[in-house]
């Protein structure tokens, strides 16, 4: 019944938002573009180049996979629709099975982040190094 303007999410002095919004297109279709960037430009390096911040070598479809613009799903099957079959597909692949498994672990264990997952690790012996 309301209009999402009448919520005043946004702050009306501040204009924090207006680079993002120029930066990141938010949208379903945004997503997609993203995704067909990424399938077009960056995966057949994507298992050497992932690691380099420098570089510009992952999908960026993080964002668009947490707050639901994008499928997991859709993501699966339009890489292995679209990309070449090799070791960057592969590897690609692999890390969403991992993102996935460690979302699942998440859920279901939600202490992990101040938990071992093993308890063997509870009294290792960390090296306390401030520098």
């Amino acid at each position: 019944s309301l209009n999402i303007d009448d919520l005043k999410l946004l702050p009306k002095k501040l204009s924090w938002h207006v680079p993002m919004l120029k930066n990141w297109d938010i949208s379903e279709k945004g997503a997609l573009q993203r995704l067909n960037a990424f399938i077009d430009e960056h995966i057949n390096q994507y298992k050497s180049a992932r690691d380099y911040p420098a570089i510009n070598g992952t999908s960026k479809l993080a964002p668009y996979l947490h707050f639901g613009q994008i499928s997991i799903n859709h993501v699966w099957h339009q890489t292995i629709a679209q990309a070449d079959k090799d070791d960057n597909l592969d590897c690609f692949l692999s890390e969403l099975g991992w993102r996935e498994f460690s979302y699942n672990l998440l859920y279901h264990f939600n202490e992990l982040p101040w938990k071992n997952w093993n308890t063997k690790f509870d009294k290792f012996p960390w090296r306390e190094n401030n520098e």
